[in-house]
């Protein structure tokens, strides 16, 4: 085995790192990070930049705890793919650039043979599976490109990827939806804010009026209100799934002379459901109704966010607190009687009240500048 010293900063007292034994014909090694590129079978996209400097300041303060995977580049002799740690070649990169000491020049590395291309698509989806470092859409992608490059089912993928098929394929359908919905997952939409009445909020100059601003129509330029923006984001598979079906209704009833009827159709219920902030349920019964209706569904459906809230007088009695997507109603003299399990939901529920209010905050802090 190497002496380990000489492939990482990181002190030897602390323990050996693996050493590649574990596959056959694996090696530990030093290896240049200039001969690192990016694997071509990589379904991750999105690092998160805090993330990134807290891994650089660990490494930095002591040394590489884990080495990374490799396989060398079959086009490309001395070089390699990266299989896993990503971040970690990345950091050791930073450092490199930031300091210029040679002892960030090279990565402690497992470096195993060359596997074929569909068992290396499957090794780094399964190795950003286990870190729960991958997005639904990053790996209904990876799901999709097994699918296509490998002639994989979805039962198939599973079975690779130790997962269960129902998740592979909710995962495939969000993927396969528009790009609304990809920018929905992954930064989010600016839709209208809406006020305690549900009525869209108008930004003001500075002696009260309402501000306006010029938009396009086919009649041409118009006065509106300005309205206040916000950016929603979709977090739950769900709500990503009901929307990825609402578009494949959408692309079956669209009229075959007008081919983007159905992504301006799609990103109007898409922007109606982020402005309303609709949760899981309702955002089922809204597509569902736009699905099975006919003339008027689209009405109808709307009506999911006109019925009425809980009243107070609704909760049984002894319920400590019941929320749903517009309000949340506390009852104070049952709150010393709350199980663990009920403290846990309504710290939740008072946490997401607070960031989203921090969120408001920063959101017209930036409307201002």
């Amino acid at each position: 085995m190497p002496d380990i010293s000489k492939l990482t900063t990181r002190k030897v007292a602390q323990g050996p790192l693996p050493t590649g034994d574990e596959v056959p014909g694996a090696q530990l090694l030093s290896i240049p990070v200039s001969k690192i590129r990016r694997s071509p079978f990589q379904p991750r996209k999105h690092f998160s930049e805090e993330r990134r400097q807290e891994l650089r300041a660990s490494i930095r303060e002591r040394g590489l705890v884990e080495p990374v995977t490799l396989e060398p580049d079959p086009n490309d002799a001395g070089f390699y793919w990266l299989i896993s740690g990503e971040n970690r070649w990345r950091a050791h990169l930073d450092l490199l650039e930031e300091t210029g000491d040679a002892k960030w020049s090279s990565i402690a590395a497992i470096v195993r043979p060359s596997a074929p291309a569909s068992d290396s698509r499957a090794d780094a989806l399964i190795s950003n599976l286990q870190r729960a470092s991958l997005t639904p859409l990053e790996e209904g992608d990876g799901y999709r490109n097994m699918a296509k490059e490998d002639g994989l089912t979805a039962e198939q993928i599973a079975k690779k990827v130790g997962l269960g098929s129902d998740r592979i394929e909710r995962c495939m359908r969000i993927a396969a939806g528009p790009e609304a919905l990809r920018q929905a997952m992954e930064e989010g939409i600016r839709v209208p804010k809406l006020d305690a009445e549900g009525k869209p909020e108008v930004r003001l100059n500075p002696d009260g009026s309402v501000k306006m601003q010029l938009v396009q129509s086919p009649r041409g330029e118009k006065e509106i209100p300005e309205p206040v923006l916000t950016v929603r984001v979709i977090r739950e598979l769900t709500i990503a799934e009901e929307m990825a079906k609402l578009y494949s209704h959408l692309v079956r009833e669209a009229p075959k002379n007008q081919p983007k009827w159905a992504e301006r159709e799609f990103r109007k219920h898409l922007e109606y459901v982020l402005m309303h902030d609709l949760e899981k349920r309702r955002v089922v019964e809204y597509v569902k109704r736009i699905r099975t209706g006919g003339r008027g569904a689209e009405k109808q459906a709307k009506e999911v966010v006109a019925e009425k809230p809980l009243k107070l007088a609704a909760l049984p009695r002894g319920t400590p607190f019941v929320s749903n997507e517009r309000q949340l109603f506390i009852q104070k003299d049952a709150l010393a009687d709350m199980t663990p399990a009920q403290r846990a939901s309504l710290r939740e529920e008072l946490s997401a009240l607070l960031r989203q209010l921090s969120g408001d905050r920063a959101e017209s802090a930036s409307g201002d500048d």
